[in-house]
């Protein structure tokens, strides 16, 4: 899932991890439905799929930009509210150099938010 300047207000923190909650801790048999073409199925088809076959590669990802406006905002305690975990990348892995070592863009940020798995939701490999 990607995501741009999200975190403009910090009104819309909450919301907007929720949602990411939500499309990072849905069930996997959703996904691999979606992903086997369960969903798009038309009737009379005889295709048959074994949802058990597909495992995730990794785990699912929501890469979100946002531009830093105050140091004294930030979204910790939501991301231990909404069992997320975040990882800050660095401007010059995603950014070119041009950009990323001017100082006009050093307030601009990405994060990369996982889910937090409970033991009783990891895939055994």
């Amino acid at each position: 899932m990607l995501g741009a300047d999200c975190f403009y207000s910090s009104e819309a923190f909450d919301s907007v991890l929720a949602t990411a909650h939500w499309v990072l801790h849905r069930p996997l048999s959703e996904e691999m439905q979606h992903e086997n073409g369960l969903n798009g199925l038309l009737e009379g088809d005889t295709a048959t799929v074994d949802p058990t076959a597909v495992q995730p590669q990794q785990p699912r990802q929501f890469l979100v930009t946002y531009q830093e406006r105050s140091a004294g905002r930030n979204v910790r305690a939501l991301l231990k509210k909404w069992r997320l975990k975040g990882e800050a990348i660095a401007l010059q892995s995603f950014m070119p150099s041009a950009i990323a070592d001017d100082p006009r863009f050093a307030s601009i940020h990405m994060l990369i938010l996982t889910p937090l798995l409970e033991v009783s939701e990891t895939v055994a490999t």
